[in-house]
């Protein structure tokens, strides 16, 4: 996936998604440039599947899959974790 993630990042996008990852401070708003990021590398995973071997077209799935489920899991985790923090009126 590293792959894909770099063809359709920035070198900045791809600085924010380190500092996102090594567990320094971020904003929500390059959480949410993160997802999109991630979500546009599978389905450029999935556009691109003629381009490789039969053999790797599986595993290419996969990553893009398990790349997805990760991402809803992440997602529903912070936005429960920022729901937590915001104060209520």
């Amino acid at each position: 996936m590293a792959d894909h993630i770099r063809a359709v990042a920035t070198s900045g996008d791809r600085a924010n998604m380190k500092k996102i990852l090594s567990g320094g401070y971020f904003r929500f708003r390059e959480a949410k440039k993160m997802r999109t990021l991630l979500m546009r590398a599978s389905r450029h995973a999935r556009a691109s599947l003629s381009d490789y071997f039969p053999m790797l077209r599986e595993s290419i799935m996969e990553g893009a899959e398990r790349l997805e489920v990760s991402i809803d899991i992440y997602w529903d985790e912070l936005t429960r974790m920022v729901d937590e923090v915001l104060p209520s009126r």
